[in-house]
């Protein structure tokens, strides 16, 4: 992006000085100019700075910055994004567990969540959504899920013995074949020996009585022949045994979580589905039912004002709260499709002197935690193991005895830690689709009312962040006023009714970066 330098004087003062300057990085150098305009008058110096049109001005461009490559969101955009997390992390403090984080899902949250029997699976498959990194740095619901990429994650997980354990392993079971030959000739009561693995069969035995039975001594008196052999093995070899039984215990948990993934099913705690079916299970902390109350409820709300003036050319000074103005594109600000027009945006409406509030209402912001089901103790219920996550992050550059992530295709410093692939919503909030309402003096109304008629179906833009109607949002011009030159226009959805299931619109929430913090 570039970077202009920007020099500002008054009418009355002599080249070659300049009564203002400032360094800007952004797109145009109208842009940079009207930036910089605004932060002069807002630094509110002792001679009064004269609108745009009378000052002088000069825009050089000295260079691209390398600094922004990663993150196109303007100051602009910055500075709404930081309010409006403010005001809902201030409404729903005693809430929410971590710092809220708005969070870009255009497609909503699919509600009621569940039917009477079962999940919607659209919205089980939303929550189990994965984060990314938009092109712009912005947070965004991806379309590829949590329990997928954890799934992948487990199939390149694998139990590695350290040098040190196989030193151990190859000493006392030479010392001890015959304790060997006496388990795997038992083992015959849980499978034909001549299907055990032939590179390490008595390990997997002591897999297949993990997985089995929950662990070796559990195993019942039916098998009288294999619980002696197993016991004169552990009275020649201890550690070995020892060894043995813990990557057991490690590998049938790695082997539950797994298959619990992939074929969910009453039987180890998958989430009915209303249309049939089941999926890894998630766990709210409110049900269904009292979040639908929330999300009816008009009282809980948060709001996003803007102030528009000083159209100039294509840029507009924006104000938001007590900051220090910006400017903007004024394509930038807003874009409306109603009816059977295409893109509009308020450069058809304003001129110079024009002033707009815009304001965005979200009704109904509520929050839900949804947790993976973890993986119980005994490992037949739930899918979701975070120890074992914990473990390879921990211990796969160790040299020592663990799972460890083995599949090449994986890279550990792309998939653990913040900001990386691996990440979900902790919290969510919620709200009814906003409401957007436009108040604006001295505009071609006549326009205004030709291109934006009541009732039409609608969806909008507003700086280039908040993706507003479209789908079955039921977003449509709900209002449009006129006085003279006066208008007040408003945009919004239907209220929520459970027999006409619409989106819940997603404001965003708290991020998770796991095996890290929860």
């Amino acid at each position: 992006m570039p970077i202009f330098r920007v020099y500002l004087r008054h009418p009355a003062t002599t080249a070659p000085a300049w009564d203002y300057a400032e360094t800007v990085v952004t797109a145009c150098a109208a842009e940079a100019i009207a930036h910089a305009h605004a932060q002069w008058s807002h630094s509110r110096p002792e001679v009064a700075v004269p609108a745009l049109p009378h000052c002088q001005t000069q825009a050089i461009m000295i260079e691209t910055s390398h600094l922004l490559a990663a993150s196109t969101l303007s100051p602009g955009q910055q500075a709404a994004i930081h309010e409006l997390e403010r005001r809902v992390s201030h409404l729903l403090h005693d809430t929410l567990h971590g710092a809220f984080r708005l969070v870009s899902a255009p497609a909503g949250l699919p509600m009621p969540l569940t039917e009477a029997r079962g999940w919607r699976k659209g919205g089980l498959s939303t929550l189990d959504s994965l984060l990314t990194m938009a092109g712009n740095s912005q947070l965004t619901l991806s379309s590829e899920r949590f329990s997928a990429l954890y799934q992948h994650i487990l199939r390149g997980i694998a139990f590695v013995w350290s040098e040190q354990d196989r030193a151990i392993l190859r000493r006392e079971e030479s010392q001890a074949s015959d304790t060997l030959s006496a388990v795997l000739a038992a083992s015959a009561s849980l499978r034909p020996a001549t299907i055990w693995p032939a590179d390490d069969a008595l390990q997997a035995v002591f897999d297949q009585l993990c997985r089995r039975f929950g662990a070796p001594e559990a195993l019942p008196d039916s098998h009288a022949a294999l619980i002696d052999a197993l016991a004169g093995y552990r009275a020649r070899a201890g550690e070995s045994y020892a060894l043995r039984r813990w990557r057991g215990l490690a590998q049938a948990r790695l082997d539950a979580a797994l298959n619990h993934t992939q074929q969910a099913s009453a039987d180890n705690g998958g989430a009915a589905l209303a249309a049939g079916g089941h999926q890894p299970a998630y766990l709210l902390d409110t049900p269904p039912a009292t979040l639908w109350t929330q999300l009816c409820d008009t009282h809980q709300q948060v709001s996003l004002p803007l102030r528009l003036s000083d159209f100039t050319g294509e840029v507009v000074t924006v104000g938001l709260g007590s900051g220090m103005p910006f400017c903007l594109r004024v394509a930038d600000v807003l874009t409306l499709h109603a009816g059977e027009q295409h893109e509009l945006d308020l450069s058809r409406y304003v001129r110079a002197d024009s002033r707009v509030s815009l304001t965005l209402d979200w009704s109904g912001v509520c929050a839900l935690r949804p947790r993976p089901l973890a993986l119980d103790a005994q490992a037949r219920q739930g899918w979701y193991a975070r120890e074992i996550l914990r473990e390879v992050l921990d211990l796969t550059w160790q040299p020592v005895s663990s799972l460890k992530l083995v599949n090449p295709d994986f890279d550990l410093n792309y998939l653990f830690g913040q900001g990386m692939a691996f990440s979900r919503l902790d919290h969510w909030v919620i709200s009814q689709q906003p409401t957007l309402t436009l108040t604006l003096d001295r505009v071609d109304t006549a326009r205004l009312r030709a291109e934006l008629p009541t009732g039409a179906p609608a969806r909008a833009q507003v700086l280039r962040l908040f993706n507003l109607g479209g789908g079955d949002s039921g977003w449509h011009v709900r209002e449009l006023h006129i006085e003279g030159e006066h208008a007040r226009l408003t945009l919004a959805a239907p209220a929520p009714d459970a027999r006409t299931p619409r989106p819940a619109y997603v404001l965003g929430g708290v991020p998770a970066f796991p095996p890290l913090g929860v």
